[in-house]
């Protein structure tokens, strides 16, 4: 995994200090500890935006500004009822959502493995408006969207596809300059 994080490093460089989050609350909701790579995502880099296209969302907020994990899941085990999500990748386990996209997918795992490092990627594609698992972790998803490796139909509008550097903000950023009336993202 260190040859994955040094990647994401040099494509994103992280904020000067990561906002703190409450792992508890994810625990608490998910009964299991979050995957690695995540953890080491939100030590790092805290909850927030990546080029105001992918969300990761806060593993113990409460989402008053940008949404947490146990808030979008139920929006994610929802659409897993209703898009048939268990016949369409053969998992029985309902979704754990830790991102979302400005394109309205679900960037979730599939916790069918009782080991979380194991557990594999399941977006809900808006534009497919189908479920589709990835055989790969949170570093390794976000290092293909850089990479240009993904399917194309995937994500919706992915501008970050291919880019060499990514912008990381934090939601506490973020959230001051919308309150100064300043587009952070400009």
């Amino acid at each position: 995994m260190s040859s994955l994080r040094d990647r994401v490093l040099a494509v994103m460089p992280p904020p000067v200090a990561a906002e703190n989050h409450g792992w508890n609350v994810f625990e608490e909701f998910s009964e299991l500890r979050p995957p690695g790579d995540y953890s080491w995502l939100i030590e790092t880099y805290g909850a927030g935006g990546i080029e105001d296209y992918i969300t990761i969302l806060d593993p113990g907020g409460d989402g008053n500004f940008a949404g947490s994990v146990r808030q979008e899941t139920e929006t994610a085990r929802a659409t897993w009822r209703q898009f048939n999500g268990s016949a369409a990748t053969g998992t029985k386990l309902e979704p754990i959502v830790w991102g979302v996209t400005a394109s309205a997918d679900l960037l979730c795992w599939n916790p069918s493995r009782a080991d979380p490092d194991e557990w594999t990627i399941l977006v809900w594609s808006r534009s497919s408006t189908l479920w589709h698992e990835l055989p790969f972790g949170v570093l390794e998803f976000l290092v293909a969207i850089v990479d240009d490796s993904l399917h194309p139909w995937l994500l919706g509008d992915v501008g970050i596809k291919g880019r060499r550097s990514l912008r990381f903000l934090g939601f506490e950023e973020e959230r001051r300059s919308l309150i100064n009336d300043v587009d952070p993202w400009a």
